[in-house]
């Protein structure tokens, strides 16, 4: 009896959040792209030069190749070992499966690594939790660069952000209604978010070992990175700043793919990829809505129309997305047939 509603409480709280996101999803979607009718979306579309789309992908999934390289350096003092094949199969893995379970990736990676070459699955983990820290304080860098050098774009489209939000909701509740499918959905946020305070309050303890799990796991990471060799830790550099060239080109490529772009500044490039990743950080389902609407405000700032500036974060989304779906899949194929079916003894 105990078991069961143990399950039951963790089924509301999963629904509690995916509830939230997935209408927070909905609110900016409809932001970015309610007023624009179909018939001018589509002659927009028209506009598009695949050709560089292509290019795109082609830059993001060598950006993937150089993150596997680098993670292959610091599984190495693990005592374990593996290929930079196999860690690419598991990495591109790992994002298949965050496109359906948000944050559920990184296990998923660290699981399919395991599979392959026999990495244990939390000394894995401990490095995927440096890998991420590591990539934050790169982001927090280049952030604090961009924001230097465009604060008198940046600012204006934050507090524009806060004023469009807190003025949606603010014409909710004076215009309440309960024949409003706003109001409605409004009320199922209200909901959803206090059914998951009060999980988070119920289970704070077993939050807080899932906290101290993560901090060992980053502990062991950075150790492991501290017993490399000047060689390695040099090389370990070397791919973390490629990895940040590369995102920077799959987003500057993307703007000759679109007329209307093109002709804008590489540092738009630049305040594009760090708004984008802060869209992508809002955990909606694929960043559906968060991300869009961030870059779509970001484009605004330099002087792009709304029209041009949604169709181009429409663009740039789903060349990640579909491309992830695609290569992502058949990594993920790989690596189910080749552990079910033809395993490598160890």
């Amino acid at each position: 009896m105990t078991k069961k509603k143990f399950n039951i409480l963790q089924f509301l709280k999963r629904s509690s959040l995916y509830i939230i996101f997935i209408l927070i999803a909905f609110f900016l979607s409809d932001k970015v792209y309610g007023n624009i009718g179909k018939d001018t979306f589509f002659n927009l579309l028209k506009k598009v030069d695949f050709t560089w789309v292509l290019v795109s992908v082609l830059i993001a999934l060598i950006s993937h190749w150089v993150r596997s390289l680098r993670w292959v350096i610091s599984i190495k003092p693990l005592g374990a070992s593996t290929t930079t094949f196999h860690a690419y199969i598991a990495l591109l893995s790992g994002y298949f499966v965050n496109i359906f379970l948000p944050r559920v990736g990184e296990v998923a990676r660290c699981t399919v690594l395991n599979r392959l070459s026999g990495v244990p699955v939390q000394k894995a983990f401990g490095t995927v939790v440096t890998e991420r820290v590591i990539d934050t304080i790169c982001l927090f860098l280049v952030s604090a660069m961009v924001i230097f050098l465009e604060a008198d774009k940046l600012f204006p489209l934050v507090q524009n952000s806060i004023t469009y939000l807190s003025t949606f909701f603010g014409e909710l509740i004076n215009n309440f209604s309960f024949t409003s499918i706003y109001t409605l959905l409004f009320i199922l946020i209200i909901v959803a978010f206090f059914v998951l305070l009060y999980f988070l309050y119920a289970k704070r303890k077993v939050t807080t070992q899932k906290l101290r799990s993560i901090l060992l796991g980053f502990k062991e990471g950075v150790f492991t990175l501290m017993t490399l060799e000047k060689r390695e830790v040099f090389r370990y550099l070397l791919y973390t700043a490629l990895i940040w060239v590369f995102y920077f080109a799959m987003t500057f490529v993307l703007f000759y793919s679109y007329p209307d772009a093109e002709n804008l500044p590489k540092i738009a490039a630049l305040s594009v990829m760090i708004m984008g990743g802060l869209g992508v950080a809002i955990p909606t389902p694929g960043g559906i809505g968060s991300f869009h609407f961030f870059v779509a405000a970001t484009l605004s700032a330099y002087s792009l129309n709304q029209e041009n500036a949604a169709v181009f974060a429409l663009i740039m989304h789903a060349s990640h997305v579909v491309s992830i779906a695609f290569f992502g899949g058949l990594a993920f194929v790989y690596g189910f047939i080749k552990t079910t079916f033809f395993p490598t003894s160890t």
